[in-house]
C-alpha cells in the first residue's frame, strides 16, 4: 500500500512540475497559419480615420478570407479593418480583400507599404474608403493602380515616389476622384493628387486646376508639352525640373506666382507661352531657371 501511495504521489509531483512550466498566457504559435497576432489590444494611429490616437481599440486575429494573403490588417473602433502593413504577403499584384471573416476592410494606413519595391499593381476594392499619407511611397516597381468607387479621401505623399507608375483607373461609381490624360485630379477643388513619371507626350491639364503644387511634373522626362488651363493662378517650385524631354510651356495670363527653379534642367526646352504681358512675365519670373536660348512669347 505504501508502495502505491508513494507512485501516486510521485506522479502528481511531476503532473505539477510539468503545469507550472506551462504559460497559460503565451498566444498561440501563428507563424506557419498566415494569421496576424497583433496582441490583446492596441492604439489607432493618429490621423487614422476613427482612430484619436489614445483609443485603445479591439485587435482581434483577422485571417484572409480573399484577396491576397499575409496582409497586416488591424481593427478600427468602428468596427472595420485597415491594411498597416505588407506582412506576409508575398504577391507581386496585390489585391486588398473587401472584407476577413465579415469584418470591412476600410482603409490603408500611412506608408503601409512604403518601400516595397517589388510590388507591380495594387488593387483597391469599393470597401476602402481612405488611403493614409505614404502608403506606396517609393513602391518603384509599381505601375498600375485601380482605386475602387468607395474612396474619398487620399493622404498626401500616398504614391510619391512611384517612377514607374503608368495607370491609375477608378471605380466607374467614384465621385470624390476624376482621372483626365492619366492624371488623378480630386473632383472637389480640382486639385492634381498623382501624376505618373511615366507621362508622355502632349498634355493639357483639366480647367478647374487653381494651383500647381512644387515639384508636380518632376522627372517626367517623356513630356512634350504642357498646357496650363485659364484656371490656373499659382505654379509651384521645380514643377518640371528634369524633364529632359520637354519642348514647351503655355501660361495663362492669370498666373501671379511661379516659385523657383520651375524649369531646372529642361534642356529641350525651346518655347514658353505666357498670355499676358511682358511686364506681366518680369513680376513673376525672377527664379524660375529659364534655360538659355528658350523663347518666351507674350500675349497668345
Amino acid at each position: 500500500m505504501k508502495r502505491i501511495t508513494l507512485i501516486l504521489a510521485m506522479m502528481t509531483l511531476v503532473c505539477a512540475l510539468a503545469f507550472s512550466a506551462c504559460d497559460v498566457n503565451t498566444p498561440p504559435d501563428t507563424s506557419d497559419t498566415g494569421f496576424n497576432d497583433f496582441g490583446d489590444v492596441t492604439t489607432a494611429p493618429e490621423g487614422t480615420p476613427n482612430g484619436s490616437g489614445d483609443t485603445t481599440v479591439n485587435t482581434d486575429v483577422l485571417p484572409e478570407s480573399n484577396g491576397s494573403q499575409g496582409l497586416g490588417l488591424r481593427a478600427l473602433d468602428d468596427g472595420t479593418c485597415y491594411v498597416w502593413e505588407l506582412g506576409a504577403c508575398l504577391d507581386l499584384d496585390v489585391v486588398i480583400p473587401e472584407s476577413k471573416e465579415g469584418i470591412v476592410v476600410s482603409g490603408i494606413g500611412s506608408y503601409a507599404f512604403r518601400d516595397e519595391e517589388h510590388l507591380t499593381s495594387v488593387t483597391i476594392p469599393d470597401s476602402v474608403t481612405w488611403i493614409g499619407d505614404g502608403a506606396f511611397e517609393d513602391c518603384y516597381g509599381l505601375t498600375s493602380v485601380s482605386i475602387g468607387s468607395g474612396v474619398t479621401s487620399i493622404g498626401d505623399d500616398a504614391f510619391d515616389g512611384c517612377y514607374n507608375l503608368a495607370s491609375i483607373t477608378l471605380g466607374e461609381n467614384n465621385t470624390a476622384y476624376f482621372v483626365q490624360d492619366g492624371i488623378l485630379y480630386a473632383q472637389a477643388d480640382y486639385s492634381i493628387v498623382v501624376i505618373p513619371k511615366t507621362l508622355s507626350g502632349d498634355i493639357t491639364l483639366a480647367d478647374g486646376v487653381t494651383i500647381i503644387g512644387d515639384d508636380v511634373f518632376n522627372g517626367c522626362a517623356n513630356l512634350s508639352s504642357v498646357t496650363f488651363p485659364d484656371s490656373v493662378t499659382e505654379i509651384g517650385s521645380s514643377v518640371f525640373k528634369n524633364c529632359t524631354g520637354l519642348t514647351s510651356v503655355t501660361i495663362p495670363a492669370g498666373v501671379t506666382s511661379i516659385g523657383y527653379y520651375v524649369f531646372s534642367d529642361c534642356d529641350a526646352l525651346t518655347d514658353i507661352y505666357f498670355a499676358g504681358s511682358e511686364a506681366e512675365w518680369a513680376a513673376i519670373d525672377s527664379h524660375t531657371d529659364i534655360p538659355s536660348g528658350v523663347t518666351v512669347h507674350y500675349g497668345r
